[in-house]
């Protein structure tokens, strides 16, 4: 075998199982990613409207991977062709679950499995696009970013409990809190019910996300005006656009939450009619 390594890399990448938020079984059913002992196996797809195997090599790659494996690694070969053997089982254990599947691209057959992986439908290029398409189920992640990734998630859930603290003690801010993501939470809901909902919030992925972006937010409190207004009367909500009691637009031009956040902050600012009256409905309604 040569060490001629023109087309291997010296790092290694990890396919890691990708568990879903709300996934059909709940957390920490067995069946939250697939079955124990079930498996999948990734091979070289056919392309019907190409009439032959995908290819995952250049013909310069073609032949290095020839030469160093001594096989002929053509996709068009009819009689025992080495695609037809070529596939990558992935097996669900604990092992699967806790550090996925490793590859080594500095092995020629490990490097050939990421190749034929990277254009797999169900497999996300890197962690980061998870969740962009469902169909994906499990991620290309390399060594680097899977260190970097945990570490933002680490920093981001600090912060996120940081803000509960804050609020922990205060219901009313904590029903506020989840208005604005859009959950709708009794009045009297106790302390520790608010409290276990902010943190399912936290622990999911997605979740953590939003909690981050809704406590960097600028236009938090607008938001939370808006809310108040809806539910006192004042705004009337239709789907995603947002109305004055009259069927006018709060923006004309973007009805959206966005445009009528900024449309209101003008208002606010210049103390119109509009949101004087918005602010004194609410103030009656919430006596």
């Amino acid at each position: 075998m040569k060490t001629n390594n023109k087309f291997l890399e010296d790092r290694k990448v990890i396919l890691k199982p990708i568990v879903k938020p709300g996934a059909m079984n709940g957390k920490g059913h067995d069946g939250e990613f697939m079955y124990s002992g079930t498996e999948v196996h990734f091979c070289l797809p056919y392309s019907i409207k190409k009439g032959r195997l995908e290819t995952i090599l250049t013909r310069e790659e073609q032949t290095y991977f020839e030469e160093l494996l001594d096989e002929d690694l053509s996709i068009h070969k009819k009689v025992d062709n080495y695609w037809s053997k070529f596939f990558v089982k992935i097996r669900k254990d604990e092992k699967l679950m806790t550090n996925g599947y490793e590859l080594d691209l500095n092995d020629p057959i490990d490097n050939l499995r990421w190749r034929l992986l990277k254009i797999q439908p169900h497999v996300a290029p890197n962690w980061e696009s998870r969740f962009k398409r469902g169909e994906y189920v499990f991620a290309l992640v390399d060594e680097d970013e899977l260190v970097e990734s945990r570490a933002r998630a680490t920093d981001k859930r600090k912060e996120a409990y940081m803000f509960l603290g804050r609020i922990e003690n205060s219901p009313s801010k904590m029903i506020d809190f989840l208005r604005v993501y859009g959950k709708r939470p009794s009045s009297t809901s106790t302390v520790d019910f608010l409290k276990s909902e902010i943190d399912k919030l936290i622990e999911e992925p997605k979740g953590l996300d939003r909690v981050i972006n809704i406590i960097k937010d600028p236009n938090y409190e607008m938001k939370l005006f808006i809310e108040d207004a809806v539910e006192a009367g004042a705004i009337i909500k239709k789907g995603k656009k947002y109305f004055l009691q009259g069927g006018d637009a709060i923006n004309e031009n973007d009805p959206t939450l966005q445009g009528t956040v900024e449309q209101l902050n003008i208002y606010k600012r210049d103390t119109d009619d509009i949101y004087l009256r918005i602010d004194t409905q609410i103030k009656k309604s919430f006596k």
